[in-house]
């Protein structure tokens, strides 16, 4: 065979069909490398804490709640890293049962109470239990059941679906007034969140509206991908928490992604209209929240622990939170709770910024608040005359 002909082989080998990578291949060959770096970029962002702040996944009777036993790594404001529990609670673990000889605390609230802002050891419930077990012949727990975003009526159910059952010899509520807010549905915002709210009907009885619940009731099915991605993916941290930041910061993204999840409710006419929308008179804040205190006040008394609502510090002199501050001395009268309000001790301190970071407390302001509920606790008497604590 001479040169030319065994070149001419060549060439035709080199270009016959069978000899290319068929197209199962390269698919096979792509998928393998994506999946490679996939691993390697959860690893980078494993290792560098990085996309860890997913840590609500949805729950059909509250609206969300915490991923029990997930890992997070805490910095949009302050920093922390520490796991939930493993019943999904900015806490350290705890049996239902409670143990013979324990005094209870049960702690309701939103995120100023839930603390992801500060390491969990320096959460005013973690400072408090120390307080209160130091130089004690008795022992005392203190569970913390705060939660992001939970409004007072979250609050008011969760204890009622949840907290109840550890059977707390003492209940806490941290009082918010951006929590209160939350509580009455409003009609003029484009996108309603995924809660439960309440209204007071024609009678003067407070009822509660699932009605938000119930259009959102598909996207907040388990879904075993999504609730598999929300604990485990980092890449999925940091994509959820890129259109969060870019829900609150950016008008004109906040403005589209309404948009869109309107004309994805008119395309499935369906599902919205398996129910009807309750129709009542829009809401004022105050007389709802104000029912709802007196029913979680109702609930804890006839289940053996008394109420104490703490009030958040209003050193920024806000008037509807000053007014709000004077109808709790009335309530609080009238239903015999207890109430304590930070604003004096906060506004005492030498440095009362130094107590906060941007919204929330700082490691000294959970210290703070601790030390005045133990005072509390320990000091003052009840209203039924016995001693607090």
């Amino acid at each position: 065979m001479t040169t030319a002909e065994i070149s001419r082989t060549a060439n035709q080998s080199a270009l016959a069909p069978g000899k290319h990578r068929r197209w199962w291949q390269e698919a096979v060959t792509f998928a393998g490398l994506s999946a490679v770096a996939v691993i390697l970029l959860e690893l980078l962002f494993a290792t560098c804490g990085i996309g860890g702040q997913e840590f609500l996944e949805p729950d059909p009777k509250l609206g969300c709640r915490q991923i029990p036993g997930k890992q997070v790594t805490w910095r949009l404001e302050g920093f922390s890293n520490d796991y939930l529990s493993s019943s999904g609670h900015r806490d350290v673990e705890h049996e239902q049962a409670k143990p013979v000889g324990t005094k209870r605390i049960m702690v309701l609230g939103d995120s100023a109470t839930e603390g992801l802002q500060v390491p969990l050891g320096n959460t005013y419930c973690r400072v408090l239990e120390r307080h209160l077990n130091s130089g004690s012949a008795g022992r005392s727990e203190v569970l913390n059941f705060g939660c992001s975003s939970y409004s007072t009526g979250q609050q008011v159910l969760q204890f009622e679906q949840q907290a109840v059952k550890y059977h707390p010899d003492l209940t806490v509520l941290l009082y918010v007034s951006g929590a209160a807010l939350q509580n009455v549905y409003n009609p003029y915002k484009r996108v309603a969140e995924a809660r439960p709210y309440f209204f007071i009907d024609s009678t003067g009885r407070l009822q509660e509206d699932d009605s938000v619940l119930l259009e959102q009731a598909t996207a907040m099915q388990p879904n075993a991908v999504l609730s598999f991605l929300r604990k485990n993916s980092r890449i999925y941290g940091v994509l959820s928490q890129t259109n969060l930041s870019l829900s609150i910061h950016e008008k004109l993204y906040h403005k589209i992604r309404g948009w869109l999840v309107s004309l994805m409710a008119r395309v499935q006419p369906a599902q919205s209209n398996k129910f009807k929308r309750l129709l009542y008179p829009p809401q004022d804040v105050w007389p709802v929240t104000s029912k709802l205190i007196t029913r979680l006040n109702d609930v804890c008394l006839a289940n053996g622990s008394k109420l104490i609502v703490m009030i958040f510090p209003n050193t920024v002199n806000d008037p509807v939170q000053t007014k709000q501050i004077a109808e709790f001395i009335r309530l609080s009268k009238q239903e015999r709770f207890g109430l304590l309000d930070l604003t004096p001790a906060f506004k005492a301190n030498p440095d009362p910024s130094s107590l906060f970071l941007q919204y929330h407390f700082s490691s000294d302001g959970h210290k703070v608040a601790a030390e005045q509920l133990a005072a509390f606790l320990k000091n003052q008497k009840q209203i039924d005359g016995t001693t607090a604590w």
